[in-house]
C-alpha cells in the first residue's frame, strides 16, 4: 500500500508541474544584474525564477573556457582551483531549438539553481553557427560571458549556459556543464 501511496504523489505532482501555466512576461526593464552589469532588456529575478525549463535543451557550443587572473589568461581545468580574485572567460553560441534562433535572454545558472542573465555578453556574430547549420538567423547567436569568481563564492560549482526561449515563455539549457572549484 505505500508503494502505491508513492506513486500517487509522484504521478499529482508531476501532473501539476506539466499543467502549471506557463506566464509571459511582457514588461522588460533595464536592471543592474547581480554581476554588476546593466542588462536589457532583462527580466527581474522573479520573473527568472517563474520560467519552467522546455523540455529541449538548447542548442549550441561552449567553443571556450578560461580564467583570468593577475593578468594571465590560462584554460579552465577542473582540477586547478581557481583563484577568488580570477574571472571566468565562457564563450560559444546558445539558440533557442525550437525557433532556432537567438533567445532573448542569455542565463548561467550555477550550482543547478542561481539564475544569472549575463544578457550584455549575448548577441555576438557568429558566421559560422549560422553557415555551418545554414540559419542565417544564428549568426547573432554568440556570447562571451565574463564572471567574477568572487561573486560565485568559494568551493565547487558548475555552470551551464541557458536562454530564455524567444518568445519568453520558458528557458531551454545548454546540456554542456562547467565545472570548477574556487579557492
Amino acid at each position: 500500500m505505500t508503494r502505491y501511496a508513492l506513486c500517487a504523489i509522484a504521478v499529482i505532482l508531476i501532473g501539476a508541474e506539466v499543467v502549471r501555466p506557463t506566464t509571459f512576461h511582457a514588461k522588460r526593464v533595464s536592471h543592474v544584474s547581480m554581476l554588476g552589469i546593466e542588462a536589457h532588456p532583462a527580466l527581474d529575478q522573479a520573473e527568472l525564477d517563474d520560467l519552467p525549463p522546455v523540455v529541449n535543451p538548447a542548442i549550441g557550443n561552449i567553443d571556450a573556457s578560461s580564467v583570468t587572473s593577475g593578468g594571465h589568461e590560462d584554460a579552465l581545468e577542473a582540477s586547478v582551483p581557481v583563484p577568488r580574485d580570477a574571472t571566468l572567460r565562457l564563450v560559444g553560441w546558445v539558440a533557442d531549438p525550437l525557433a532556432r534562433a537567438p533567445g532573448s535572454v542569455l542565463l548561467v545558472i550555477v550550482d543547478g539553481t542561481r539564475r544569472i542573465d549575463v544578457t550584455p555578453g549575448y548577441h555576438v556574430a557568429r558566421d559560422d553557427a549560422a553557415r555551418i547549420l545554414n540559419t542565417p538567423a544564428l549568426r547573432e547567436a554568440g556570447f562571451v560571458v565574463d564572471l567574477p569568481v568572487a561573486e560565485l563564492g568559494p568551493g565547487a560549482h558548475t555552470l551551464r549556459i541557458a536562454v530564455v526561449t524567444a518568445d519568453g515563455r520558458a528557458i531551454s539549457i545548454f546540456p554542456t556543464v562547467v565545472s570548477f572549484t574556487s579557492q
